[in-house]
Protein backbone atom coordinates (compact mmCIF):
# COMPACT_ATOMS: atom_id res chain seq x y z
CA UNK A 1 0.00 0.00 0.00
CA UNK A 2 1.33 3.58 -0.81
CA UNK A 3 0.14 6.85 -0.05
CA UNK A 4 -0.01 9.31 -2.98
CA UNK A 5 -1.27 13.40 -3.03
CA UNK A 6 -3.16 14.26 -5.92
CA UNK A 7 -2.67 17.86 -5.69
CA UNK A 8 -5.06 19.96 -7.46
CA UNK A 9 -4.95 24.19 -8.20
CA UNK A 10 -7.56 24.47 -5.67
CA UNK A 11 -6.26 22.53 -3.04
CA UNK A 12 -4.92 18.91 -1.70
CA UNK A 13 -6.53 15.92 -0.86
CA UNK A 14 -4.79 12.53 0.76
CA UNK A 15 -6.13 9.24 -1.09
CA UNK A 16 -4.72 5.85 -0.25
CA UNK A 17 -4.18 3.72 -3.40
CA UNK A 18 -2.72 0.65 -4.75
CA UNK A 19 0.34 2.27 -7.62
CA UNK A 20 -1.23 -0.03 -10.46
CA UNK A 21 -4.96 1.18 -9.84
CA UNK A 22 -3.13 4.78 -9.67
CA UNK A 23 -1.54 4.25 -13.09
CA UNK A 24 -3.70 2.77 -15.31
CA UNK A 25 -4.85 5.24 -18.07
CA UNK A 26 -8.31 4.85 -17.57
CA UNK A 27 -8.34 6.14 -14.24
CA UNK A 28 -5.84 9.35 -14.82
CA UNK A 29 -8.64 10.01 -17.58
CA UNK A 30 -11.43 9.76 -15.61
CA UNK A 31 -9.56 12.01 -13.05
CA UNK A 32 -8.76 14.68 -15.19
CA UNK A 33 -12.40 14.90 -16.85
CA UNK A 34 -13.32 15.30 -13.28
CA UNK A 35 -10.60 17.66 -12.24
CA UNK A 36 -11.53 20.05 -15.26
CA UNK A 37 -15.80 19.88 -14.83
CA UNK A 38 -15.00 21.09 -11.17
CA UNK A 39 -12.76 23.41 -12.21
CA UNK A 40 -14.15 25.29 -14.94
CA UNK A 41 -18.06 24.36 -14.09
CA UNK A 42 -19.89 27.36 -14.18
CA UNK A 43 -21.58 26.60 -10.76
CA UNK A 44 -20.37 27.11 -7.76
CA UNK A 45 -18.75 24.00 -5.77
CA UNK A 46 -17.32 23.51 -2.46
CA UNK A 47 -15.40 20.29 -0.95
CA UNK A 48 -15.96 20.44 2.74
CA UNK A 49 -14.55 17.89 5.26
CA UNK A 50 -17.65 16.95 7.07
CA UNK A 51 -16.05 16.28 10.09
CA UNK A 52 -14.22 19.45 10.76
CA UNK A 53 -16.28 21.59 8.36
CA UNK A 54 -13.00 23.03 6.74
CA UNK A 55 -12.85 23.93 3.11
CA UNK A 56 -10.81 21.40 1.27
CA UNK A 57 -11.50 22.66 -2.63
CA UNK A 58 -13.08 25.14 -3.96
CA UNK A 59 -13.43 26.47 -8.48
CA UNK A 60 -12.79 29.09 -10.01
CA UNK A 61 -16.48 30.15 -9.50
CA UNK A 62 -16.38 30.09 -5.80
CA UNK A 63 -13.88 32.32 -6.00
CA UNK A 64 -15.07 34.62 -7.78
CA UNK A 65 -18.62 34.20 -5.79
CA UNK A 66 -17.61 34.43 -2.20
CA UNK A 67 -14.81 37.56 -3.13
CA UNK A 68 -12.09 35.70 -1.60
CA UNK A 69 -8.98 34.09 -3.27
CA UNK A 70 -8.11 30.82 -3.29
CA UNK A 71 -5.77 30.36 -0.70
CA UNK A 72 -7.68 32.50 1.78
CA UNK A 73 -10.95 30.80 0.87
CA UNK A 74 -8.90 27.20 1.61
CA UNK A 75 -8.51 28.49 5.03
CA UNK A 76 -12.01 28.95 6.05
CA UNK A 77 -14.46 26.61 7.66
CA UNK A 78 -18.09 26.63 6.03
CA UNK A 79 -19.56 28.28 9.52
CA UNK A 80 -17.73 31.25 8.62
CA UNK A 81 -19.63 31.43 5.33
CA UNK A 82 -23.37 30.23 6.14
CA UNK A 83 -24.98 32.10 9.03
CA UNK A 84 -27.08 28.81 10.11
CA UNK A 85 -24.21 26.07 11.16
CA UNK A 86 -26.64 24.05 11.60
CA UNK A 87 -27.28 23.71 7.85
CA UNK A 88 -23.90 21.44 7.71
CA UNK A 89 -24.17 18.40 5.74
CA UNK A 90 -23.15 15.09 7.95
CA UNK A 91 -25.86 13.06 6.45
CA UNK A 92 -24.68 10.56 4.11
CA UNK A 93 -27.42 10.55 1.28
CA UNK A 94 -27.84 13.53 -1.15
CA UNK A 95 -29.41 16.46 0.72
CA UNK A 96 -30.83 19.99 -0.67
CA UNK A 97 -31.96 23.27 1.43
CA UNK A 98 -31.74 26.91 0.88
CA UNK A 99 -29.23 28.92 3.57
CA UNK A 100 -27.44 32.62 3.46
CA UNK A 101 -24.09 32.87 2.76
CA UNK A 102 -21.66 35.85 3.45
CA UNK A 103 -19.43 37.09 1.15
CA UNK A 104 -16.15 38.87 1.11
CA UNK A 105 -17.79 42.13 1.27
CA UNK A 106 -19.91 41.82 3.97
CA UNK A 107 -22.94 41.24 1.84
CA UNK A 108 -25.64 38.40 2.54
CA UNK A 109 -26.75 36.02 0.03
CA UNK A 110 -29.58 33.37 -0.29
CA UNK A 111 -28.48 30.15 -1.60
CA UNK A 112 -29.97 26.90 -2.31
CA UNK A 113 -27.31 24.42 -1.34
CA UNK A 114 -27.37 20.71 -3.47
CA UNK A 115 -25.22 18.50 -0.82
CA UNK A 116 -23.85 15.05 -1.43
CA UNK A 117 -21.30 13.30 0.67
CA UNK A 118 -18.52 11.40 -0.75
CA UNK A 119 -16.35 8.62 0.96
CA UNK A 120 -12.75 8.68 -0.47
CA UNK A 121 -10.79 5.81 1.85
CA UNK A 122 -12.78 6.38 4.83
CA UNK A 123 -12.75 10.00 4.83
CA UNK A 124 -16.21 11.65 4.60
CA UNK A 125 -16.11 14.64 2.11
CA UNK A 126 -19.17 16.44 1.32
CA UNK A 127 -19.43 18.01 -2.03
CA UNK A 128 -21.81 21.35 -2.21
CA UNK A 129 -23.04 22.92 -5.37
CA UNK A 130 -24.22 26.80 -4.10
CA UNK A 131 -26.89 28.16 -6.27
CA UNK A 132 -27.62 31.93 -5.38
CA UNK A 133 -31.89 32.41 -5.27
CA UNK A 134 -31.80 36.15 -4.49
CA UNK A 135 -33.36 37.56 -7.30
CA UNK A 136 -36.26 34.18 -6.81
CA UNK A 137 -36.43 35.16 -2.83
CA UNK A 138 -36.52 38.64 -2.99
CA UNK A 139 -39.36 38.40 -5.96
CA UNK A 140 -41.39 36.08 -3.47
CA UNK A 141 -41.18 38.62 -1.31
CA UNK A 142 -41.83 41.95 -3.18
CA UNK A 143 -45.15 39.84 -4.20
CA UNK A 144 -46.23 38.91 -0.85
CA UNK A 145 -45.67 42.58 0.42
CA UNK A 146 -47.56 43.52 -2.59
CA UNK A 147 -50.50 41.53 -1.56
CA UNK A 148 -50.59 42.23 2.33
CA UNK A 149 -50.53 46.48 1.40
CA UNK A 150 -53.76 45.68 -0.64
CA UNK A 151 -55.32 44.30 2.31
CA UNK A 152 -53.79 47.01 5.23
CA UNK A 153 -54.97 49.55 2.41
CA UNK A 154 -58.79 48.64 3.34
CA UNK A 155 -57.94 49.80 7.26
CA UNK A 156 -54.86 51.65 7.57
CA UNK A 157 -53.93 55.17 7.50
CA UNK A 158 -51.21 56.72 4.99
CA UNK A 159 -48.73 56.90 7.20
CA UNK A 160 -48.87 53.64 8.25
CA UNK A 161 -49.18 51.96 4.79
CA UNK A 162 -45.68 54.21 4.11
CA UNK A 163 -44.54 53.04 7.10
CA UNK A 164 -44.70 49.26 6.46
CA UNK A 165 -43.23 49.69 3.17
CA UNK A 166 -40.28 51.29 4.87
CA UNK A 167 -39.60 48.58 7.01
CA UNK A 168 -40.07 45.89 4.59
CA UNK A 169 -37.16 48.31 2.46
CA UNK A 170 -34.95 47.94 5.41
CA UNK A 171 -35.74 44.53 5.57
CA UNK A 172 -34.76 43.48 2.13
CA UNK A 173 -31.86 45.55 2.35
CA UNK A 174 -30.42 45.10 5.58
CA UNK A 175 -31.17 48.90 6.48
CA UNK A 176 -31.79 50.24 9.63
CA UNK A 177 -33.46 53.67 8.69
CA UNK A 178 -35.89 54.55 6.41
CA UNK A 179 -38.17 57.75 5.39
CA UNK A 180 -40.62 58.32 3.08
CA UNK A 181 -40.72 62.09 1.93
CA UNK A 182 -43.21 63.92 -0.67
CA UNK A 183 -41.75 66.63 -2.88
CA UNK A 184 -43.50 69.97 -3.30
CA UNK A 185 -44.90 70.34 -6.95
CA UNK A 186 -42.26 72.87 -8.12
CA UNK A 187 -39.63 70.12 -7.28
CA UNK A 188 -37.87 72.25 -4.19
CA UNK A 189 -39.06 71.14 -1.25
CA UNK A 190 -38.73 67.59 0.28
CA UNK A 191 -41.49 67.22 2.94
CA UNK A 192 -41.17 64.57 5.25
CA UNK A 193 -43.95 61.63 5.46
CA UNK A 194 -43.26 59.24 7.84
CA UNK A 195 -40.68 57.19 9.16
CA UNK A 196 -39.82 53.28 9.29
CA UNK A 197 -40.51 51.53 13.01
CA UNK A 198 -36.72 51.47 13.80
CA UNK A 199 -36.07 55.52 12.54
CA UNK A 200 -39.21 56.47 15.32
CA UNK A 201 -36.79 55.00 18.19
CA UNK A 202 -34.67 58.02 17.05
CA UNK A 203 -35.66 61.94 17.48
CA UNK A 204 -36.69 61.65 13.52
CA UNK A 205 -39.66 60.09 14.53
CA UNK A 206 -40.35 62.59 17.47
CA UNK A 207 -42.80 65.05 17.51
CA UNK A 208 -40.05 68.23 17.39
CA UNK A 209 -39.23 67.24 14.33
CA UNK A 210 -39.52 69.13 11.46
CA UNK A 211 -41.23 68.24 8.55
CA UNK A 212 -39.61 70.40 6.20
CA UNK A 213 -36.17 68.47 5.10
CA UNK A 214 -33.42 70.49 3.39
CA UNK A 215 -32.32 68.59 0.30
CA UNK A 216 -28.83 67.99 1.15
CA UNK A 217 -27.39 65.18 -0.79
CA UNK A 218 -31.04 64.92 -2.66
CA UNK A 219 -30.03 67.64 -5.04
CA UNK A 220 -28.85 64.71 -7.52
CA UNK A 221 -32.26 63.04 -7.01
CA UNK A 222 -34.67 66.19 -7.34
CA UNK A 223 -32.33 67.53 -10.52
CA UNK A 224 -31.68 64.35 -12.86
CA UNK A 225 -34.64 62.17 -11.50
CA UNK A 226 -32.22 59.19 -10.71
CA UNK A 227 -31.34 57.26 -7.75
CA UNK A 228 -28.47 58.55 -5.25
CA UNK A 229 -25.94 56.14 -3.17
CA UNK A 230 -24.14 57.93 -0.80
CA UNK A 231 -21.26 55.15 0.88
CA UNK A 232 -19.16 57.70 2.09
CA UNK A 233 -19.73 58.12 5.94
CA UNK A 234 -17.16 60.99 6.06
CA UNK A 235 -19.28 63.37 4.18
CA UNK A 236 -22.84 62.01 4.49
CA UNK A 237 -25.44 64.54 5.34
CA UNK A 238 -28.23 62.81 7.77
CA UNK A 239 -30.07 65.48 9.05
CA UNK A 240 -30.04 69.39 8.69
CA UNK A 241 -31.61 69.92 12.27
CA UNK A 242 -28.71 71.01 14.52
CA UNK A 243 -30.79 71.29 17.53
CA UNK A 244 -32.20 67.54 17.29
CA UNK A 245 -29.86 65.05 18.10
CA UNK A 246 -29.57 61.43 15.73
CA UNK A 247 -27.91 58.71 15.87
CA UNK A 248 -24.55 58.40 13.58
CA UNK A 249 -25.46 57.54 10.05
CA UNK A 250 -23.34 55.44 7.92
CA UNK A 251 -24.49 55.02 4.13
CA UNK A 252 -27.68 56.27 2.37
CA UNK A 253 -29.54 55.22 -0.49
CA UNK A 254 -32.41 57.72 -1.90
CA UNK A 255 -34.39 56.73 -4.91
CA UNK A 256 -37.03 58.49 -6.44
CA UNK A 257 -40.60 57.88 -7.21
CA UNK A 258 -41.68 59.66 -10.94
CA UNK A 259 -44.75 59.92 -12.69
CA UNK A 260 -45.45 62.01 -15.73
CA UNK A 261 -41.78 63.45 -15.24
CA UNK A 262 -42.56 64.88 -11.69
CA UNK A 263 -40.74 63.23 -8.92
CA UNK A 264 -43.64 62.75 -6.31
CA UNK A 265 -41.78 61.22 -3.52
CA UNK A 266 -38.27 59.56 -2.46
CA UNK A 267 -38.03 56.42 -0.37
CA UNK A 268 -34.63 57.10 1.42
CA UNK A 269 -32.81 54.48 3.51
CA UNK A 270 -29.50 54.39 5.84
CA UNK A 271 -27.09 52.29 7.45
CA UNK A 272 -26.65 49.56 5.73
CA UNK A 273 -23.93 47.28 7.14
CA UNK A 274 -22.14 47.32 3.99
CA UNK A 275 -21.96 49.69 0.35
CA UNK A 276 -25.57 50.31 -1.18
CA UNK A 277 -24.72 48.79 -4.93
CA UNK A 278 -26.99 48.43 -8.34
CA UNK A 279 -28.99 45.47 -6.82
CA UNK A 280 -29.95 47.68 -3.79
CA UNK A 281 -31.23 50.12 -6.05
CA UNK A 282 -33.23 47.75 -8.26
CA UNK A 283 -34.77 46.34 -5.32
CA UNK A 284 -35.76 49.43 -3.40
CA UNK A 285 -37.49 51.27 -7.03
CA UNK A 286 -39.72 48.09 -7.42
CA UNK A 287 -40.89 48.43 -4.11
CA UNK A 288 -41.55 51.75 -3.75
CA UNK A 289 -43.10 51.61 -7.41
CA UNK A 290 -45.41 49.05 -5.84
CA UNK A 291 -46.01 51.12 -2.90
CA UNK A 292 -46.83 54.35 -4.28
CA UNK A 293 -49.87 52.57 -6.73
CA UNK A 294 -51.84 51.70 -3.85
CA UNK A 295 -50.89 54.58 -1.71
CA UNK A 296 -51.47 57.12 -3.38
CA UNK A 297 -55.00 56.58 -4.19
CA UNK A 298 -55.32 55.73 -0.14
CA UNK A 299 -53.57 59.41 -0.11
CA UNK A 300 -55.52 61.12 -2.09
CA UNK A 301 -59.03 60.35 -0.21
CA UNK A 302 -57.30 60.89 2.93
CA UNK A 303 -56.66 64.50 1.84
CA UNK A 304 -60.41 64.86 0.16
CA UNK A 305 -61.32 63.68 3.76
CA UNK A 306 -58.86 66.09 5.27
CA UNK A 307 -60.20 69.08 3.14
CA UNK A 308 -63.64 68.49 3.54
CA UNK A 309 -63.11 68.29 7.67
CA UNK A 310 -60.76 71.66 7.46
CA UNK A 311 -63.47 73.22 5.48
CA UNK A 312 -66.31 72.53 8.31
CA UNK A 313 -63.60 73.45 10.68
CA UNK A 314 -63.31 76.82 9.31
CA UNK A 315 -66.93 77.26 8.62
CA UNK A 316 -67.23 76.17 12.42
CA UNK A 317 -64.62 78.59 13.82
CA UNK A 318 -66.50 81.51 11.73
CA UNK A 319 -69.59 80.96 13.47
CA UNK A 320 -68.28 80.67 16.76
CA UNK A 321 -66.32 83.92 15.55
CA UNK A 322 -69.22 85.55 15.01
CA UNK A 323 -71.26 84.52 18.18
CA UNK A 324 -68.20 85.31 20.03
CA UNK A 325 -67.25 89.04 18.09
CA UNK A 326 -71.55 90.20 18.82
CA UNK A 327 -71.77 89.32 22.43
CA UNK A 328 -67.91 91.06 23.10
CA UNK A 329 -68.95 94.17 21.88
CA UNK A 330 -73.20 93.84 24.14
CA UNK A 331 -70.52 92.70 27.20
CA UNK A 332 -68.48 95.50 26.49
CA UNK A 333 -71.08 98.52 25.98
CA UNK A 334 -72.62 97.16 29.57
CA UNK A 335 -68.56 96.96 30.92
CA UNK A 336 -68.00 100.47 29.58
CA UNK A 337 -71.00 101.50 31.40
CA UNK A 338 -70.07 99.79 35.22
CA UNK A 339 -66.66 101.23 34.97
CA UNK A 340 -67.53 104.49 34.08
CA UNK A 341 -69.62 104.83 36.53
CA UNK A 342 -67.31 103.14 39.19
CA UNK A 343 -64.50 105.79 38.60
CA UNK A 344 -67.62 108.51 38.85
CA UNK A 345 -68.30 107.24 42.19
CA UNK A 346 -64.28 106.57 43.40
CA UNK A 347 -63.96 110.08 41.74
CA UNK A 348 -67.07 111.48 44.05
CA UNK A 349 -66.07 110.20 47.46
CA UNK A 350 -62.17 110.83 46.96
CA UNK A 351 -61.56 106.58 47.13
CA UNK A 352 -62.76 106.63 50.84
CA UNK A 353 -65.73 106.01 52.75
CA UNK A 354 -67.11 102.81 53.92
CA UNK A 355 -67.92 101.56 50.45
CA UNK A 356 -64.44 102.78 48.77
CA UNK A 357 -63.17 98.47 48.78
CA UNK A 358 -66.67 97.36 47.18
CA UNK A 359 -66.06 99.82 44.54
CA UNK A 360 -62.61 98.88 43.79
CA UNK A 361 -63.22 95.43 43.34
CA UNK A 362 -66.47 96.10 41.39
CA UNK A 363 -63.59 98.25 39.32
CA UNK A 364 -61.18 95.30 38.85
CA UNK A 365 -63.23 93.04 37.84
CA UNK A 366 -64.43 95.32 35.55
CA UNK A 367 -60.91 95.37 33.88
CA UNK A 368 -60.68 91.87 34.51
CA UNK A 369 -63.69 91.54 32.71
CA UNK A 370 -62.88 94.09 29.96
CA UNK A 371 -59.48 92.38 28.98
CA UNK A 372 -61.41 89.12 28.11
CA UNK A 373 -63.57 90.98 25.77
CA UNK A 374 -60.18 92.51 24.41
CA UNK A 375 -59.13 88.63 23.72
CA UNK A 376 -63.03 87.48 22.71
CA UNK A 377 -62.73 90.36 19.82
CA UNK A 378 -59.12 89.22 18.81
CA UNK A 379 -60.59 86.12 18.56
CA UNK A 380 -63.01 86.90 16.35
CA UNK A 381 -60.90 88.93 14.62
CA UNK A 382 -62.41 92.63 15.14
CA UNK A 383 -59.65 94.34 17.01
CA UNK A 384 -58.61 97.47 15.72
CA UNK A 385 -54.78 96.60 14.35
CA UNK A 386 -51.35 98.65 13.04
CA UNK A 387 -49.56 96.39 11.07
CA UNK A 388 -46.33 97.25 9.98
CA UNK A 389 -43.54 95.67 7.64
CA UNK A 390 -41.44 93.50 9.98
CA UNK A 391 -38.10 91.73 9.25
CA UNK A 392 -39.48 88.29 10.98
CA UNK A 393 -36.40 86.99 12.31
CA UNK A 394 -35.15 90.49 14.10
CA UNK A 395 -38.63 90.90 15.29
CA UNK A 396 -38.77 87.03 17.20
CA UNK A 397 -34.82 88.06 18.21
CA UNK A 398 -35.90 91.02 19.94
CA UNK A 399 -38.57 89.21 22.08
CA UNK A 400 -35.77 86.72 23.39
CA UNK A 401 -34.57 88.49 26.63
CA UNK A 402 -38.53 88.97 27.27
CA UNK A 403 -39.66 85.14 26.26
CA UNK A 404 -36.80 83.97 28.95
CA UNK A 405 -37.73 85.86 31.97
CA UNK A 406 -41.54 84.79 31.01
CA UNK A 407 -40.45 80.95 31.23
CA UNK A 408 -38.10 80.97 33.87
CA UNK A 409 -34.78 79.35 34.45
CA UNK A 410 -36.17 75.87 34.04
CA UNK A 411 -36.93 76.24 30.68
CA UNK A 412 -34.10 76.87 28.11
CA UNK A 413 -35.51 79.04 24.45
CA UNK A 414 -33.31 78.39 21.54
CA UNK A 415 -33.48 80.68 18.36
CA UNK A 416 -33.34 79.18 14.91
CA UNK A 417 -34.13 81.65 12.74
CA UNK A 418 -33.81 80.46 8.78
CA UNK A 419 -36.30 82.86 7.03
CA UNK A 420 -33.39 84.35 5.29
CA UNK A 421 -34.57 87.95 6.13
CA UNK A 422 -38.30 87.36 4.96
CA UNK A 423 -40.80 90.01 5.69
CA UNK A 424 -44.26 90.23 7.11
CA UNK A 425 -46.96 92.72 7.34
CA UNK A 426 -48.02 92.69 10.71
CA UNK A 427 -49.06 94.57 13.77
CA UNK A 428 -45.86 94.03 15.86
CA UNK A 429 -48.25 94.05 19.14
CA UNK A 430 -50.11 91.07 17.78
CA UNK A 431 -46.96 89.18 17.04
CA UNK A 432 -45.09 89.41 20.09
CA UNK A 433 -48.92 88.40 21.42
CA UNK A 434 -48.76 85.47 19.43
CA UNK A 435 -45.41 84.11 20.56
CA UNK A 436 -45.44 84.97 23.90
CA UNK A 437 -48.83 83.30 24.59
CA UNK A 438 -47.76 80.42 22.50
CA UNK A 439 -44.50 80.36 24.77
CA UNK A 440 -46.19 80.39 27.95
CA UNK A 441 -48.32 77.74 26.79
CA UNK A 442 -45.15 75.69 25.87
CA UNK A 443 -43.38 76.14 29.14
CA UNK A 444 -46.71 75.09 31.24
CA UNK A 445 -46.50 71.81 29.27
CA UNK A 446 -42.99 71.23 30.75
CA UNK A 447 -42.88 69.52 33.69
CA UNK A 448 -39.55 70.34 35.34
CA UNK A 449 -37.11 71.15 32.98
CA UNK A 450 -36.91 70.95 29.06
CA UNK A 451 -36.60 73.28 25.85
CA UNK A 452 -38.85 75.33 23.86
CA UNK A 453 -37.04 75.94 20.20
CA UNK A 454 -38.77 78.68 17.92
CA UNK A 455 -37.49 78.30 14.41
CA UNK A 456 -38.26 80.66 11.34
CA UNK A 457 -38.00 79.42 7.53
CA UNK A 458 -40.50 80.53 4.34
CA UNK A 459 -42.28 77.53 2.46
CA UNK A 460 -44.26 77.36 -0.72
CA UNK A 461 -47.53 76.07 -1.26
CA UNK A 462 -49.40 75.28 -4.15
CA UNK A 463 -52.71 74.55 -5.15
CA UNK A 464 -52.05 70.35 -5.16
CA UNK A 465 -50.71 71.09 -1.46
CA UNK A 466 -54.38 72.80 -0.58
CA UNK A 467 -55.92 69.39 -2.08
CA UNK A 468 -53.80 67.02 0.02
CA UNK A 469 -54.84 68.68 3.20
CA UNK A 470 -52.26 71.33 3.81
CA UNK A 471 -52.56 73.64 7.04
CA UNK A 472 -52.43 76.40 4.27
CA UNK A 473 -55.64 76.60 2.13
CA UNK A 474 -54.28 79.33 0.06
CA UNK A 475 -52.21 78.75 -2.70
CA UNK A 476 -48.82 81.56 -2.10
CA UNK A 477 -45.52 82.40 -0.51
CA UNK A 478 -45.24 81.96 3.68
CA UNK A 479 -42.98 82.30 6.54
CA UNK A 480 -43.35 79.34 9.11
CA UNK A 481 -42.71 80.18 12.26
CA UNK A 482 -42.69 76.96 14.54
CA UNK A 483 -42.88 76.83 18.30
CA UNK A 484 -41.41 73.64 19.31
CA UNK A 485 -41.95 72.25 23.12
CA UNK A 486 -40.56 69.03 25.26
CA UNK A 487 -43.69 69.36 27.07
CA UNK A 488 -46.28 66.77 28.01
CA UNK A 489 -47.98 66.75 24.92
CA UNK A 490 -51.72 66.81 24.36
CA UNK A 491 -54.15 64.02 23.94
CA UNK A 492 -55.87 63.00 20.70
CA UNK A 493 -58.87 63.92 21.54
CA UNK A 494 -58.33 67.18 23.19
CA UNK A 495 -56.18 68.03 20.09
CA UNK A 496 -59.41 69.29 17.71
CA UNK A 497 -60.76 71.67 21.01
CA UNK A 498 -57.71 73.48 21.36
CA UNK A 499 -58.58 77.07 19.82
CA UNK A 500 -62.07 77.28 20.69
CA UNK A 501 -62.87 80.22 23.43
CA UNK A 502 -62.93 79.17 26.81
CA UNK A 503 -61.84 75.82 26.58
CA UNK A 504 -59.23 75.00 28.84
CA UNK A 505 -58.37 71.14 30.92
CA UNK A 506 -56.25 73.25 33.31
CA UNK A 507 -58.17 73.11 36.88
CA UNK A 508 -60.72 75.53 37.78
CA UNK A 509 -60.01 79.20 38.20
CA UNK A 510 -56.04 78.20 36.68
CA UNK A 511 -56.86 79.32 33.03
CA UNK A 512 -59.71 81.37 31.19
CA UNK A 513 -58.63 79.05 27.74
CA UNK A 514 -58.52 82.42 26.00
CA UNK A 515 -55.05 82.04 25.04
CA UNK A 516 -55.08 80.15 22.31
CA UNK A 517 -57.86 81.30 21.14
CA UNK A 518 -56.21 85.07 21.02
CA UNK A 519 -53.77 83.36 18.65
CA UNK A 520 -56.23 81.58 16.51
CA UNK A 521 -58.10 84.77 15.62
CA UNK A 522 -54.40 86.70 15.94
CA UNK A 523 -53.24 84.86 12.35
CA UNK A 524 -56.69 84.54 10.68
CA UNK A 525 -57.21 88.18 11.41
CA UNK A 526 -53.32 88.78 9.35
CA UNK A 527 -54.69 86.28 6.97
CA UNK A 528 -52.43 83.27 7.75
CA UNK A 529 -52.99 79.96 9.17
CA UNK A 530 -52.38 77.95 12.27
CA UNK A 531 -51.41 74.39 12.92
CA UNK A 532 -50.41 71.98 15.79
CA UNK A 533 -49.03 68.81 15.82
CA UNK A 534 -48.52 66.97 19.26
CA UNK A 535 -48.25 63.22 20.71
CA UNK A 536 -49.00 62.43 24.81
CA UNK A 537 -45.30 62.51 26.34
CA UNK A 538 -43.75 63.87 23.18
CA UNK A 539 -43.91 67.19 22.92
CA UNK A 540 -46.06 69.85 20.63
CA UNK A 541 -45.45 71.68 17.87
CA UNK A 542 -47.43 74.82 17.13
CA UNK A 543 -46.77 76.04 13.15
CA UNK A 544 -47.77 79.55 12.02
CA UNK A 545 -47.97 80.36 8.33
CA UNK A 546 -47.93 84.43 8.04
CA UNK A 547 -47.95 85.14 3.99
CA UNK A 548 -44.74 86.06 3.18
CA UNK A 549 -44.67 90.40 2.05
CA UNK A 550 -42.70 91.11 -1.42
CA UNK A 551 -44.56 94.28 -2.13
CA UNK A 552 -45.31 98.07 -1.10
CA UNK A 553 -47.59 98.45 1.95
CA UNK A 554 -51.00 100.19 1.48
CA UNK A 555 -51.63 103.34 3.89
Amino acid sequence: MQHNQIITNAGLIEVSMEMGYLESPEIRQSEALFRQLFESHSAVMLLVDSDTGQIVDANQAATSYYGWPIKELLQKKIEQIDTDASVLSTASEKRRFSAQHRKADGSIRDVEVFSSTINIQGKVVSHKIIHDISERKQFEALTEFRVRLIELAESASTEELLTFTLDEAERLTGSTVGFFNFISDDQTLILRNACSSCSKLDNCGHAIHPTVIKSGISDDVLIHQRAVIHNDYSTLRHCNIEFVEHKEAGRELIVPIVRNGLIMATLEIGNKPFDYDEDDIRLATILSGMAWDIIAKKYAEESEQKMQEAMQYTQKMELIGQLAGGVAHDINNVLTSILGHAELVLDDIHHTGPHNESLQNIHSSAIRAARLIEQLLAFARKQMMQPIILELDAAINDLYIILQEVVGEGTTIRLNPDSDHAKVLIDPSQLDQVITNLCVNANEAIEATGSIDIVTAVTKVSHSDCYAGHPCQTPGDYVMISVIDTGSGIEKSVLPHIFEPFFTTKEFGKGTGMGLSTVYGIIKQNNGYLDCKSEPGKGTSFIIYLPRFTGEVEQ
